[in-house]
């Protein structure tokens, strides 16, 4: 086990920080005033972790938030990724909830919201990747063991439209447009 790092305020206090890791996954990193106080606070993390009852104190909401600012910038749609996070973030029902503890309920309820408000179901499914994608990312992180979306029902896809313009809409269009016709 590491010493606890020693940390100099710009006050001049001296505090002590400690990182625990158990496993390669880290638990959570925490300042305190005495070196005893870390020690005792990263053996007691690390103990939970060995009988399986450490969990990440994060919840869905910074997750977001780490996704928009470290991966949506290097994507190609990164401005309506990054308005859909952001509109998703002021959802408090979901972002208020641990990662650790979110369940595919969550995400179902949320669909329902979604719905209510009046939202179609090609745009939920839109923001819906979003949120399938920020969780893939807090499995690569480790915040949570599980991808909650996978189990949840989404919406159907719209069909696609069959419509053609008509002969007659044509030449309307054409002649408003000051268009000659093309050659048949």
């Amino acid at each position: 086990m590491p010493k606890p790092i020693k940390i100099t305020t710009k006050k001049g206090v001296r505090r002590y920080k400690v990182d625990p890791i158990y496993k390669g996954r880290r638990l959570g990193a925490k300042t305190f005033d005495t070196a005893a106080e870390a020690r005792h606070y990263e053996r007691e993390l690390i103990a939970q972790a060995g009988k399986g009852l450490a969990t990440q104190k994060r919840t869905f909401c910074e997750a977001m938030e780490k996704y928009r600012l470290e991966v949506t910038p290097s994507k190609r749609g990164a401005r309506w990724e990054d308005i859909r996070l952001l509109k998703l973030k002021r959802d408090t029902q979901l972002s208020r909830v641990m990662v650790a503890a979110l369940a595919y309920e969550d995400f179902e309820e949320w669909i329902d919201r979604e719905r209510d408000r009046g939202l179609k179901d090609s745009s939920i499914l839109r923001e819906f990747g979003v949120l399938n994608q920020v969780c893939r990312m807090c499995r690569k992180w480790r915040w949570m063991s599980h991808n909650p979306t996978e189990l949840v029902d989404r919406p159907k896809e719209s069909p696609p439209r069959k419509r053609r313009i008509s002969d007659e809409e044509y030449k309307q269009i054409s002649a408003a447009l000051k268009v000659e016709q093309p050659c048949e």
